[in-house]
């Protein structure tokens, strides 16, 4: 694929830091290995454990937006799509582990079937990895 598609990961998050601390790098790596443009959002849904510093202070490269209280999954997931710069949007939860090579096979997959803006939710197995 020569022009790769601009990918925006949306992650909802309330509390998840720990979450967040195993399963950021894998997504970061998982981002690079695809080779596209792309930017991570963590959207931070009242969390009071300190997930957004967390997240400024280990991975600036990720974007927060913060909601100050607790609104809900529906209003974090649209804050972040809105908050989107490309038109190709994976929304994924702070507890999913990414195979490495998912987002290529994924964007792969849906350049060749898809022209428009799109939401591309996971739904986890088992053990939460794709």
């Amino acid at each position: 694929m020569r022009n790769k598609i601009g990918i925006s990961v949306v992650i909802p998050n309330w509390n998840g830091r720990e979450l967040l601390k195993r399963n950021l790098s894998p997504l970061i790596e998982a981002m690079d290995y695809y080779g596209g443009e792309y930017e991570i959002i963590v959207v931070d849904d009242g969390s009071v454990e300190g997930s957004p510093q967390f997240i400024r202070d280990t991975f600036p490269c990720i974007r927060v937006i913060r909601l100050e209280h607790n609104r809900g999954f529906p209003v974090a997931v649209n804050r972040g799509i809105e908050g989107a710069k490309h038109d190709m949007v994976f929304l994924l939860e702070v507890c999913d582990n990414l195979h490495i090579n998912i987002i290529t096979i994924l964007s792969l997959f849906l350049h060749l079937c898809v022209k428009k803006r799109l939401v591309i939710a996971g739904i986890p197995s088992g053990q939460n990895q794709f």
